[in-house]
C-alpha cells in the first residue's frame, strides 16, 4: 500500500535539527516548555496542503493540523497528543 500522509505523536525529536524522509513534507510541532513529546506530520509532496497556524496550546495537550486538498475537496487532519503525566482537568 501506499501511504500519503502520516500523523505521529511521542516523537522526542530534537528541536534544532531537520527531520527528513524523501518525497515527505514534513510539519513538525516541538513542546515549548519542555523536551519529549512532540508531535509530526509527514505529506506526500505530491498533495497539495497548508499548514494550520497554532490551532491550540495548552501545557498538557499538544496538537497540530493541516488541511489537504484532494480533487476539490478538503480535509482538516489534527494531530492531538495528551501526555498520561499531565493533570486531567
Amino acid at each position: 500500500k501506499n501511504y500519503n500522509i502520516f500523523l505521529i505523536s511521542e516523537t522526542w525529536l530534537s528541536p534544532d535539527k531537520p527531520f527528513m524522509i524523501g518525497g515527505f513534507d514534513t510539519v513538525k510541532k516541538n513542546r515549548i516548555d519542555r523536551t519529549g513529546g512532540d508531535i509530526i506530520i509527514l505529506v506526500n509532496n505530491k498533495i497539495k496542503y497548508r499548514r494550520i497556524a497554532d490551532i491550540f496550546y495548552d501545557s498538557a495537550i499538544e496538537a497540530s493540523a493541516i488541511e489537504v486538498f484532494l480533487e476539490g475537496e478538503r480535509l482538516v487532519l489534527v494531530s492531538c497528543y495528551r501526555s498520561p503525566n499531565s493533570a486531567r482537568e
